[in-house]
């Protein structure tokens, strides 16, 4: 019994590490754009995707000359196009509250025989705090479904610590 015991502990230790947030901050020294953002992808649980899986990153983005963004970037990964690459709806509902990005880009490239269907939306703060911090997520981009339970979130979260909510935009003229 002990042996069993210590066979589970060892298992949800290693299974709880796989899962484990890790953020990496770096401030380009040419252009002084800083990024705090997801290390890895973030799985996503599909509900309704034609496609295999789907995954996601987390960022944190001060560029002087853009301003912030607070971005969630989408990874659809299929053999052929599906509704996610032609759409032009990013939706994400946060314990039953929507939520739309502010700018959405699109794009799709080709991998080794897999076709990566890429969504990069831009949220106010306020957005994605709630998105980081609520019960249950789903993302809808098109027909298409996802879900990010609350540890598929936990990169979101270490961004948000990273960065104070009073901090002021970095530009020019506050360096």
């Amino acid at each position: 019994m002990r042996y069993l015991t210590s066979l589970v502990l060892a298992f949800a230790l290693l299974a709880g590490s796989a899962s484990v947030a890790q953020i990496t901050t770096e401030t380009s020294g040419l252009t002084d754009v800083k990024r705090i953002e997801s290390e890895s992808m973030r799985s996503l649980n599909v509900k309704s995707y034609s496609g295999s899986s789907a995954s996601y990153r987390a960022a944190y983005i001060n560029d002087p000359n853009d301003g912030i963004s607070w971005v969630i970037s989408f990874y659809g990964y299929t053999k052929e196009k599906t509704q996610v690459s032609s759409s032009n709806q990013f939706r994400v509902v946060a314990d039953g509250e929507p939520y739309e990005p502010v700018r959405l880009e699109s794009k799709s490239r080709s991998i080794d025989g897999t076709l990566l269907e890429i969504k990069r939306a831009t949220f106010p703060r306020a957005a994605f705090e709630k998105i980081a911090h609520a019960g249950t997520v789903t993302f809808s981009i098109g027909g298409a479904q996802f879900e990010a339970i609350p540890p598929q979130r936990r990169d979101m979260r270490q961004v948000l610590e990273k960065v104070p909510s009073n901090a002021t935009p970095q530009t020019a003229s506050n360096r």
